[in-house]
C-alpha cells in the first residue's frame, strides 16, 4: 500500500502528522513516523534577553511593534516588541518506545498537506 505524509486534525484537537497508510477495515489508518504538532509562543522586548528558538520547531510568524512605555518617573519611553509563533513537532504516541500507531477513522476531523517548512522539519527528524 502507498503511504502519504499528511497532517490529521483529531477529534481531541490534537495535530498529528504521520506517514499514513489506509486500512481495509477499522482501524482504518496506520500512522508510521507519528509527531504531535504543538503551538509555542514568544514574547521579547528589548529590555530582556532574546528568547531561544525550539530546536524541534519551526518559526511560523513574527510581528514587531512598538509602543509607548511610561516609567514610573513619569518619562515615556518607545519600546520595541516581538511576537513569535512556532509549530514544535513532539513524538507521538508519547511515553511510549514506538512511534507508529493505528486509527479509528471516526476519531479524524480532517487530513490535510503539511506545510512546508513543517514537511521539511518532519523529514529532518525521521531521518
Amino acid at each position: 500500500m502507498e503511504t502519504e505524509i499528511q497532517v490529521l486534525l483529531l477529534k481531541n484537537n490534537k495535530y498529528i502528522i504521520a506517514e499514513i497508510e489506509q486500512l481495509d477495515e477499522e482501524p482504518s489508518c496506520y500512522l508510521k513516523n507519528c509527531f504531535e504538532i504543538t503551538n509555542e509562543g514568544y514574547y521579547d522586548n528589548e529590555n530582556r534577553k532574546p528568547h531561544d528558538p525550539p530546536t524541534q520547531g519551526v518559526l511560523l510568524s513574527k510581528r514587531e511593534y512598538e509602543e509607548d512605555w511610561t516609567k514610573d518617573d513619569g518619562e515615556v519611553k518607545l519600546v520595541k516588541y516581538a511576537d513569535f509563533e512556532y509549530a514544535v513537532l513532539e513524538k507521538f504516541p508519547r511515553y511510549s518506545s514506538v512511534n507508529e500507531c493505528l486509527i479509528y477513522s471516526n476519531e479524524i476531523l480532517t487530513a490535510y498537506d503539511p506545510q512546508n517548512e513543517i514537511l521539511e522539519l518532519y523529514k529532518k527528524l525521521v531521518n
